[in-house]
């Protein structure tokens, strides 16, 4: 990419001195060919009108780059896990990581703040986003820029990345420094020397990207170290990285540059992860007896509605106090509680003021993604709503520091206690994706403990089988534009923690299913899951546990969560079921 550059540099300056030459002749052409003097005035005056036309033309190149839109106007003003503050160097974005940090090398005439959106996510999985303004918004003439960063501050770890001709001077740098460098992210771009053996690589790109040239690309790969790995994004394209007007030469992308970013930040958190797993929670969490009611401390959020999470604030320090949610402002149909027990926040939804039922819902997002007011709180509502069942939502610990151990750990003391006061046979236990396995994994963790099952257990997609081995997965893949088989296996590895995967706590899959009951499974046919999914069906059915499943014709994954009609026929099913189980409760008293 430097190379492309600096030959459009030489390809200007020859034009330019060409322009220059043709002028001096022009204005010349008349005048009677003169002495050596006369020659040289000729040659002096067509440099200089070369020299100024080129001038022009590069100052005029280099004011006109591309300015931050919309969404970088508000990310600007930080989230409740993340800080961002404007530097000598760019912006630091302070998030709750201590150990890991990342330094940003942004792209060709693109304003460093285009890129705050993009790396916000990054901060807030656990590593600290360095992002550095570069001089004339050219990373390649401070390529060792990163050097002021890494003087600022005291991190265990670093990493180094950048978009377009800023990653392949991320590149220059990250192999000049391979005591210091653990790894480089390269975004839509690709090396240009060796990287070292001793550091590794990720490199993302877009399938709709019109700017990357995909010959050199393949040709770096014979400069990547052996710990690489790549990750495509569908219908991502080469602007979609930055917050910002689309790029000359560049194509409108198949999917919206937010979900691009998203899709790119989960990745490089996972590449990261290996560094940001290590830290350990604070205290051990032991599974603690039940609570009577009476002796817990009623929150202040809807103080006057006793709903569970105001019910169990056990004044207990948080495992991860940097990771907070609000809820929506302005919210008036239904009542909304935080609370946090066992040193997991939780979270409470529910449409009236006393239910007798409950739903215990493990949010999914591939380990990687916490609940949150885009996608999740429209549908829990929804469930609220429909059912009249109070929702209780359990942030688990997540893959950006921690791993499947920590979260079974927690899920399991909060369903002892909700089953403490409810009783198993009003706890309804949900779960979507990867929140679905540790749905089915944490009921069999209960049978396990010789505790109670709950009375429903509803699945929507769920990853069952860690490493997606089933036969058919390539041909659902080409089906599925939203989850990508390969990455879904680096995260799992990375959740597994080395850890057999067949474990039933990582592959629900391969456990003891006839411990489970009432069990309610939805999937498209047209999704990545699906062949395992029907694997796991015929294994229920065949072990003749009652299950019902609901296939979504044309559907894809989560569809029952993402589908209104669909998620309002789920909660009908839901309480018609619950209705008959305590019907059935009440005869055989």
């Amino acid at each position: 990419m430097v190379n492309h550059f600096v030959l459009k540099i030489v390809i200007v300056a020859f034009v330019c001195f060409i322009t220059g030459a043709l002028i001096t002749a022009i204005i010349f052409r008349k005048r009677a060919k003169g002495s050596g003097k006369y020659m040289l005035r000729r040659v002096l005056l067509a440099y200089l009108i070369g020299l100024l036309l080129f001038l022009g033309t590069v100052t005029i190149y280099l004011l006109n780059y591309q300015h931050p839109g919309k969404q970088t106007k508000e990310a600007l003003n930080g989230s409740s896990l993340v800080s961002v503050e404007k530097t000598d160097l760019g912006y630091f974005l302070d998030g709750p990581g201590k150990d890991t940090a990342f330094v940003f090398y942004p792209g060709e005439k693109i304003a460093c703040e285009c890129y705050v959106p993009f790396l916000q996510s990054v901060a807030e999985g656990g590593a600290d986003v360095f992002l550095l303004k570069m001089p004339l918004n050219l990373a390649f003439l401070d390529t060792n820029a990163a050097d002021k960063a890494i003087e600022a501050g005291a991190y265990d770890n670093w990493y180094i990345g950048g978009h377009s001709l800023g990653g392949e001077a991320a590149a220059l740098y990250a192999a000049s420094s391979p005591e210091t460098v653990k790894g480089v992210v390269l975004v839509a771009s690709y090396p240009s020397t060796q990287i070292p053996e001793e550091q590794k690589l990720l490199s993302i790109y877009g399938t709709s990207d019109a700017i990357l040239d995909f010959d050199e690309y393949q040709s770096s790969k014979s400069l990547w170290p052996d710990q690489s790995s790549e990750y495509i994004v569908s219908g991502g394209n080469h602007t979609g990285f930055a917050d910002c007007d689309l790029l000359h030469g560049d194509v409108e992308g198949g999917i919206s540059p937010e979900k691009q970013q998203h899709l790119a930040s989960k990745t490089i958190l996972a590449f990261l992860h290996p560094v940001l797993a290590s830290t350990e929670p604070d205290t051990e969490v032991e599974t603690p007896e039940p609570i009577p009611v009476e002796e817990t401390e009623q929150g202040q959020e809807n103080a006057n509605v006793q709903l569970f999470a105001n019910r169990i604030n056990d004044n207990s320090s948080l495992w991860d106090s940097g990771r907070d949610y609000e809820f929506p402002e302005g919210e008036t149909e239904i009542y909304t509680a935080k609370g946090h027990y066992n040193q997991m926040r939780v979270l409470s939804l529910a449409s009236q003021e006393h239910s007798d039922t409950v739903v215990f819902y493990i949010h999914g997002g591939a380990y990687l993604s916490d609940f949150d007011n885009g996608y999740y709180y429209p549908a829990v509502k929804q469930i609220t709503l429909k059912t009249g069942y109070e929702v209780i939502v359990p942030q688990y610990p997540l893959l950006t520091g921690f791993n499947f151990t920590h979260a079974y750990t927690l899920l399991q003391s909060l369903y002892y206690r909700v089953v403490a006061e409810y009783g198993a046979d009003h706890v309804i236990v949900m779960g979507d994706s990867a929140g679905g396995a540790l749905a089915a994994g944490l009921c069999m963790q209960v049978a396990e403990n010789g505790w109670e099952q709950p009375s429903q257990l509803v699945l929507s997609s769920p990853w069952v089988d860690l490493m997606i081995t089933h036969p058919e997965t390539d041909k659902y893949q080409e089906l599925d534009k939203d989850l990508d088989a390969y990455m879904l296996r680096l995260y799992g590895e990375l959740w597994a923690a080395g850890e057999n995967p067949s474990d039933y706590h990582l592959s629900p899959m391969y456990g003891d299913v006839t411990v489970l009951r009432n069990v309610t499974l939805c999937y498209g046919d047209s999704e990545l899951f699906t062949p395992m999914l029907q694997l796991f069906y015929e294994k229920l059915a065949n072990k003749g546990v009652s299950c019902e499943q609901i296939i979504g014709e044309g559907m894809g994954h989560n569809f029952v969560i993402t589908e209104t009609d669909s998620l309002d026929d789920l909660c009908a099913r839901m309480v018609n079921k619950q209705n008959e189980l305590t019907s059935q409760q009440t005869e055989e008293q």
